[in-house]
Parts: structure tokens; sequence; C-alpha cells
């Protein structure tokens, strides 16, 4: 009897679950799907940072049964108090007027007509201007030193941080430098 009664009980409790299952209801933080759940969507995840001069482009997964998102973002560590862009219908968004070399903090809001879901975990990014290409260097002077070496001087370049030079006693540039280094003469081998 008592036996009975138990295979009742675990056939009717998994009935319910089937037919809760099959009525839309399920799990608010559950992201798969598509359908209408009832609940707010999920917070959005896999949140990448491409930084560039003054901006930050923010993509993320797409969150199901999401009509639109709000993207925060400021220097501090709240996203209460951070600006934002609202109504996003796509899952990335490009912001830009950033101040460079600043770390701003990203959080993602995703909303549905049942409301705004969670907000994503932070995510970080530091805009930065491009690095320029740093002109070419002009050689000023060239010279023997003894019979087996040639000084080579030449002027400062901006924005340089290290030169490489090259010998060769043809007009094809081999393939690795001589020397590499900051100071403006550096010698090389001499070949008759």
């Amino acid at each position: 009897m008592i036996r009975n009664n138990l295979l009742k009980l675990i056939i009717t409790v998994l009935f319910f679950m089937g037919v809760f299952s099959m009525t839309g209801c399920s799990n608010p933080a559950d992201s798969s799907g598509g359908a209408d759940t009832g609940y707010p969507p999920a917070a959005p995840l896999a949140i990448s940072v491409f930084e560039a001069h003054q901006q930050l482009t923010i993509t993320w997964n797409a969150v199901s049964a999401a009509e639109n998102y709000t993207v925060y973002y400021s220097q501090g560590t709240e996203h209460t108090a951070a600006e934002k862009q609202e109504n996003v219908t796509e899952n990335s968004i490009l912001i830009s007027g950033l101040t460079n070399d600043v770390t701003y903090n990203v959080w993602i809001r995703a909303h549905n007509q049942h409301g705004p879901g969670n907000v994503s975990s932070p995510v970080t990014g530091i805009p930065a201007a491009a690095l320029a290409v740093p002109d070419r260097p002009v050689i000023t002077e060239v010279k023997a030193t003894d019979p087996e070496k040639l000084a080579v001087t030449w002027n400062a370049v901006s924005g340089a941080i290290s030169y490489n030079v090259y010998c060769s006693t043809t007009a094809v540039l081999p393939g690795a430098p001589a020397e590499t280094g900051g100071t403006f003469t550096r010698h090389c081998p001499q070949r008759p």
C-alpha cells in the first residue's frame, strides 16, 4: 500500500513537472530557448571590450527573450552612478567621447516586457591612442673608426624608443640588424 502510494506520488510529480514545463514556465535565470518565459531576461554573458582612441566597442552574447539592452559605463565601480545608453537593440555598441588611458567599467542589462533583468558583472576597458609609426631616421654622418668599423650617426626621431642598425655591402637590407639600441652612434663592420 505504501509502495503503491509512493509510486503514484512519483508519477504525479513527474507528470506535473512535464505539464509545468510545457506551459512555458521556466527558471527565471534560464537564458535558453527564446520563448517568453514570463520573467525578465537573464544578465548578458560573454562581454568583450575592444579598445581604441577615445572609444570602446562592447559586444556580448544575445540574451533569449531580451527586447533591448541598457549599457552602463563609468570610471566608478557602481552602475547606478554610471552614464548609460538605453534601448540598444543589437548586441554591440560603440561608446565614443571617452578619455584615453582611463579605466572604464562597463555593465549591461537586458530588458523585456516583464521588466529589466539583472545587471551583468562588470568588464573593464581602457581607451588608448593608436601608436604612431615614427619617421625614418636621417643619417647625419658615416665615418671609418678603424679599418674594420664604420660609425653611423643620426638625429633622434620623435616617438622612437630604440633603433635597429643594418649593415650591408650591397643595396639589399640584411635579414637581421647588426646592432639594436637607443643610442645615436653605432658601429658596423667595414668590408672591402
